[in-house]
């Protein structure tokens, strides 16, 4: 799954669960939230590969996001924390379409607070199985000759 597939995935399924979702804006430092009570975001963090087999073909690939709450209220029905435990729920141990793995939560944390509007941040991990192609003149000998 590319970066940009799992973060548009991501917005469709926290946008199901009735809640304003959108790309991380593409300037941050100018970005105001429009939504009320607030916006959640969804940012593509990076990938790492985390182990490879002895061929080379296949690997386990690790993919980080992040996922922030941005908005004016903490508590009750509409409120940042309502939200973030609603994501939880619904994604903590999900396998999105197409992603060949399931989502993990890694972290919840306070961000940052600005005249009365609040972040908080969830990070996320989702590891999958990358086939790659063999790219040398030995594919077709077995190992160890």
């Amino acid at each position: 799954m590319t970066a940009e597939e799992l973060e548009s995935v991501l917005v469709k399924e926290i946008g199901a669960l009735d809640m304003v979702a959108n790309p991380y804006p593409e300037r941050p430092d100018s970005y105001v939230p429009n939504a009320f009570p607030g916006e959640i975001l969804v940012r593509y963090q990076g990938a790492e590969i985390t182990d490879r087999d002895v061929s080379g073909v296949q690997a386990e690939r690790m993919q980080r996001v992040e996922i922030v709450a941005v908005g004016q209220v903490l508590r009750g029905e509409d409120g940042i924390y309502n939200r973030l435990e609603r994501i939880r729920k619904h994604l903590d141990g999900y396998t999105l379409p197409g992603a060949g793995g399931h989502l993990e939560l890694v972290k919840e944390e306070f961000m940052d607070e600005y005249n009365g509007t609040w972040q908080f941040g969830q990070s996320w991990r989702l590891k999958s199985i990358v086939i790659n192609e063999q790219q040398d003149n030995y594919h077709d000998r077995p190992l160890g000759t």
